[in-house]
């Protein structure tokens, strides 16, 4: 079994590269910024500040008013008061900074954990728009680390799937891959996509994102339990399989994972999944933004990932490992797997 260590860059593919390559873009040192919020968070944590005063609360409602009419806002700030993240001062303070003043982040923040929420790192609204540069939360989106790797790992998983015969994309969500694919900066569709999730509404609200009929033929959508579809439901004819996003949730069956996948692949096909790091963008999220993180193991270093994917493997029909190490960021927050089949 062969481990190859890859590159990968994602340049004009990124949808925010023109953005990002602008002279004239303000600097800002992304990690300093985002642990301006992290500390609010321990200080709140720890008792050395209470939650969020009145006042505070009056002006995001104001500012949430003023971007979103007072009927939305007020929907908006009851459910933030009803799962209590107006009262962490963190958020509060990101939302005075950013968050208020933007029509995108409060409903992203209220779509957690859903995969439509993923939308944003590719700059889509939850509306299905392109976010424009005067929102301010298209700033936070353009160079916040965790966002540009979400797009880097939908891009390197996009050219695996290209001009592939049948493939199964897993935590399919809204579909990112192949919306890149069509998009005409790549190589074509596979001939047929069957992509599973197991939110059972994710199918609906995922195609309302494409032309209608512009899936018909192509991708067929099941909501399936991981296991139970890698076990039964998937034949054994697929070129590709790829699992972006969920196998650090799976860390005790990743062997088990690893091998369904490889029964399911024809000799030379591919299971592409990535594995994220341990991060302080992912204590960010939990600590401001209130994200859960049960059962998610990320692994301690680029090492220890790469170690476990090759223990894993070991006694399976691996030809060979491929791996890409985040290349967006200069503290890696994942990398991506992509296994060969014997």
């Amino acid at each position: 079994m062969e481990l190859r260590k890859k590159d990968f860059r994602v340049g004009a593919k990124d949808p925010f590269f023109n953005q990002m390559s602008d002279p004239n873009l303000p600097p800002m040192d992304v990690d300093e910024h985002a642990m301006r919020y992290i500390r609010i968070a321990q200080d709140y944590l720890a008792g050395e500040i209470g939650p969020t005063a009145n006042e505070v609360r009056v002006e995001v409602l104001g500012l949430l008013r003023d971007t979103h009419g007072d009927a939305l806002a007020g929907e908006l700030f009851r459910t933030l008061g009803e799962r209590h993240l107006i009262e962490n001062p963190a958020l509060a303070q990101f939302m005075l900074d950013y968050g208020a003043a933007s029509k995108v982040f409060t409903p992203w923040l209220l779509a957690i954990p859903d995969a439509a929420a993923v939308r944003v790192a590719h700059g889509i609204g939850l509306d299905g728009d392109k976010m424009p540069p005067e929102d301010p939360f298209f700033w936070w989106v353009l160079r916040d680390p965790m966002f540009k790797y979400v797009r880097e790992r939908a891009i390197l998983a996009a050219e695996m799937l290209a001009d592939r015969q049948n493939a199964v994309i897993l935590a399919a969500g809204y579909l990112p891959e192949v919306q890149l694919l069509m998009s005409g900066q790549m190589s074509r569709l596979p001939r047929k996509i069957l992509a599973c999730d197991t939110n059972q509404t994710t199918p609906n609200w995922a195609r309302s994102y494409f032309a209608e009929h512009a899936l018909d033929g192509v991708v067929e959508y099941r909501h399936e339990d991981l296991v139970m579809l890698l076990t039964s439901v998937v034949d054994a004819t697929q070129d590709v399989i790829t699992a972006n996003g969920i196998m650090s949730y799976c860390m005790s069956k990743l062997q088990q994972l690893i091998g369904f996948a490889l029964s399911k692949l024809v000799n030379d096909g591919i299971f592409v999944f990535d594995l994220e790091l341990q991060h302080w963008a992912l204590q960010r999220n939990a600590l401001v933004f209130g994200w859960s993180f049960d059962s998610f193991t990320p692994s301690d270093s680029v090492d220890a990932a790469v170690s476990a994917v090759m223990d894993a493997c070991r006694g399976l029909p691996a030809k060979a490992i491929d791996y890409y190490v985040d290349g967006r960021n200069d503290d890696p927050i994942g990398v991506t797997f992509v296994i060969s089949k014997a």
